[in-house]
This record gives C-alpha cells, structure tokens and sequence, in this order.
C-alpha cells in the first residue's frame, strides 16, 4: 500500500478507480490494490446478509407512491460521507438501512419512512467494569420500549497503549427494552485480561423506527 499526497492530483480521494482503491486512515492518504472481499460464511455474517437480501427486495415489491416517499426522504436529509462531506442518501438505502436494524430486533419491516431521520430514543450510556476483577457492564439513563434497543460494539483485549480505534469491533449483542439504571455484562470477566490490556466498546442506541444515534466509543481497562 502506498502512501500518497494528493493522490489522483486531488486534495482528498476516496473510492476506486480501476483496479486502485483510495482511501485515508490515521497514517494519512493512501491508495492500494483492489482485493475481492473473501465471502463471509459465520453465522452472524450470514444472518446479516440475509437480512440484507431481504429487506432490499421488500423495497423492491412497494409501491409507486411508497418509493416515492422514501425517495423524497432521502433527497431531504443530508448524511456526511467517508470525507466528512453532506451527502444525500437514496431513498433505498435508507429504507435498508432502517429495516435491517428493525428485523434484527424482530420487528416488522416499515413501509414507509419515518417523519425525520433523527432517533426519538436518546438515552444517556455508561460503560465502565466492576471493581474487583469484575466483568464490563453498560447501564442506560433512560428505560427502552419493546421496539428500542441499544447495540454494542466490542474488541477483544488489545494492547494498553492502543488508543486508535481497532479494526477488529464487532457486534457483542443488542439488549432490547433494557431498563434505566440497570448494570447489563457486555464481557465477562473470564474474557478479560487484567492490568496489562485495553477492551474498546462502542454502543449505538436505535428507536422504533430503526434510526440509530452515532457510536459512542469506550476504552475500558481492565484491572484485578
């Protein structure tokens, strides 16, 4: 992989041209090698492209006033893309975007979009480990319905000197209509790898309509 300034004679690039892919990462701009992404096959990565499978053809099967709907959603709100730049979104993307998340909480695909794309469930989140070798728990500052959830986001142990964010999160489980103040185990604390390592979370909070807040990123330390 190369490191570039100005890559493409350009301030920024991002995306592919040809076999080239363009991107930035914390070392700065850079372009590589396109590589075909391996098929993902465990289970978790089969649901989700299965989700995805069905959700994008729900879309398909709306009607022409409902495409419309979403269409016009998705020219009215703005979303920032992979260069912090505000971009529109395709009515189907968004309609994707929202339902996979409502199907992994078991709701019923929406057939029209919401009002707005700003979720209404905002609760305030804590990650933090329980004294004592404890394990990593998360509690919520507000109570979830049925249909709301929060989803976390979790590393394995990582160096305790690692403070950019690892390539290597993923989902650790969704609590739906968890209850304020309640301390919920994300890690166990035979995960954990005491005093010498780090633990990354992120958790996103998403209401009934499938619309998810920005992550937020915790660094935990666990400690005996």
């Amino acid at each position: 992989m190369a490191l570039v300034i100005n890559p493409f004679q350009s301030g920024q690039a991002s995306g592919k041209v040809g076999s080239l892919v363009a991107g930035r990462n914390r070392t700065g701009s850079y372009i590589r090698q396109n590589a075909k992404p391996v098929q993902p096959r465990t289970p978790t990565q089969t649901l989700v492209r299965y989700d995805f499978t069905r959700v994008s053809d729900a879309f398909l099967n709306l009607s022409t006033t409902r495409i419309d709907m979403w269409n016009d959603f998705g020219d009215n709100y703005t979303i920032p893309n992979r260069l912090g730049q505000a971009t529109t979104n395709s009515g189907r993307n968004w309609f994707i975007a929202l339902n996979s998340r409502l199907l992994r909480l078991g709701v019923s695909v929406q057939l029209e979009p919401p009002l707005s794309p700003e979720p209404s469930y905002l609760p305030f989140v804590s990650v933090a480990q329980t004294a004592g070798a404890g394990p990593i728990n998360f509690g919520v500052g507000t109570t979830a319905t049925a249909n709301q959830a929060v989803w976390i986001y979790g590393t394995n142990n990582l160096l305790r000197t690692r403070r950019f964010k690892a390539g290597s999160m993923r989902l650790l489980t969704l609590h739906q209509a968890v209850t304020q103040g309640i301390n919920n185990i994300i890690i166990p604390a035979a995960s954990l790898s005491f005093n010498d390592s780090s633990v990354q979370i992120e958790t996103r909070s998403v209401d009934e309509f499938g619309r998810a807040t920005a992550p937020l990123r915790f660094t935990v330390f666990p400690a005996s």
